[in-house]
């Protein structure tokens, strides 16, 4: 029962959040149509059936049955004919800029809201581990890692400091396809090398190499509560040395060795304490688990509103570079389109899984997802598709430049009939891509 109320928990935050989405980009919609003359008859969030509405003065707002959409209907959207012209208020009434701005509008509330996001989360900060910019390689990997050695401390790449191992992490992931210098002491001395970070066709970041992990010394940082640890009165700070003899050099070493022994098997613990004092224990373990960790969080302090401003501009950069990196590779066929379609089940899935976990560790995640998301579905919009806004823009760019002559009808029609064709097979995609996520995730 309990398992059940955890998941409707994250369908209705999920639900919640991915309408949050919709809202602002119908609002913009919304709110430039009516600056511009063009009356507005129902903005709905949801589609469908309407569940709720409310009519105000000039237009109706309405809840509807599907909650995974929204929409505005403007006065005078169809095509017009003899029976029923064209009027003042109407959307198809005078420039076709009025309506460039107005269909635009929707993608610009998406962008507007996903770089005010990115400046809040720089402005809030974050706790994170604290991870060292110091590298382990697996001894089974030291070739395939060359020219990196484990103990390797990254000072920089390129010009750009790095001070954790998220830095190292993310500088890779957003240099793909390039040659970076690293700049590393190892054994006291500086050198640089040279590395070529290739493109992730799944992601299209750069790949980062598998084969490095940040070092985790065997010093321990944190003690679980009720842990055969805190039962044998074992301290932070204290280093493991050795269990049942054998050496332990860090946290991977610590690992391996556990592995070899049962559930709640004995096992001795030698540990140095104030780097001076060795202190041995007996403890059986808790389903191979001692209950320790090697790191620690720590808090990242926020940003001030310049800078925060400044790295706002370069995730919203970022994020808009990485996701036209993707379709790129989608229209260039070096990824499926059905591999990298998600639907709305999978989507509300992952946003409502986050956002319950946000709530849980704090709502740096969450602020993340939604801008980036926000970001996302404005850009989607804008692609020069029909019945999508770009392709509602092409339509407005070219009767513009017939100084507002009406298209032809069968044009239209055609346009249209590509559009709905286009989203038939959006559809199609989405919905496979549900239906393999609800068949293959865990229950």
């Amino acid at each position: 029962m309990t398992e059940i109320f955890s998941q409707v928990e994250i369908w209705l935050l999920g639900l919640l959040g991915l309408n949050i989405i919709v809202f602002i980009h119908e609002l913009g919609h919304f709110l430039v149509a009516r600056s511009v003359g063009i009356n507005v008859e129902v903005f709905s969030i949801g589609l469908g059936p309407k569940l709720w509405k409310k009519q105000f003065k000039t237009f109706e707002f309405a809840i509807s049955l599907l909650p995974l959409g929204g929409y505005c209907k403007m006065q005078g959207e169809s095509i017009h004919s003899a029976e029923n012209p064209i009027q003042q208020g109407d959307m198809y009434y005078g420039h076709p800029w009025r309506r460039m701005i107005t269909v635009f509008a929707g993608a610009g509330f998406n962008f507007i809201f996903a770089y005010i996001l990115f400046v809040i989360i720089n402005m809030l900060g974050t706790t994170q581990l604290q991870l060292s910019n110091t590298i382990f390689i697996p001894e089974n990997r030291i070739e395939e890692a060359y020219p990196f050695q484990s103990g390797d401390t990254v000072l920089f790449i390129n010009d750009t400091p790095i001070n954790s191992y998220f830095d190292l992490r993310n500088y890779i992931l957003e240099n793909a396809e390039q040659t970076l210098t690293f700049t590393l002491e190892r054994q006291g001395e500086r050198v640089l090398i040279e590395k070529h970070i290739d493109l992730d066709k799944q992601t299209g970041r750069g790949t980062f190499p598998r084969y490095i992990y940040p070092d985790l010394p065997n010093i321990i940082q944190k003690i679980i509560p009720n842990s055969p640890a805190e039962r044998a009165k074992l301290q932070v700070g204290d280093r493991i040395v050795t269990i049942n003899e054998n050496p332990i050099d860090n946290f991977y070493t610590l690992s391996a060795v556990l592995s070899q022994y049962s559930d709640t098997e004995a096992i001795q613990v030698d540990v140095l304490r104030n780097e001076h004092e060795l202190i041995s224990y007996e403890i059986v373990l808790d389903n191979g688990q001692l209950g320790i960790e090697s790191t620690r969080q720590e808090r990242v302090q926020g940003l001030s509103l310049i800078k925060a401003l400044h790295a706002g501009s370069k995730m919203f950069i970022n994020t808009l570079h990485t996701y036209w990196r993707g379709i790129k590779m989608i229209i260039q066929k070096e990824v499926s389109l059905q591999e990298s379609t998600a639907g709305p089940v999978q989507t509300t899935a992952f946003i409502g899984q986050v956002a319950k976990e946000s709530f849980q560790h704090g709502i740096y995640d969450i602020l993340l997802l939604l801008g980036v998301f926000s970001l996302i579905i404005g850009f989607t919009n804008l692609l020069p598709i029909p019945v999508l806004d770009g392709g509602l823009i092409v339509l407005f760019v070219i009767e513009s430049l017939r100084k507002g002559k009406p298209l032809p009808k069968k044009f239209l029609s055609i346009y249209q009939t590509i559009g709905i064709i286009f989203i038939m097979l959006l559809l199609y995609l989405a919905v496979h891509s549900d239906i393999r996520y609800l068949l293959t995730k865990p229950s």
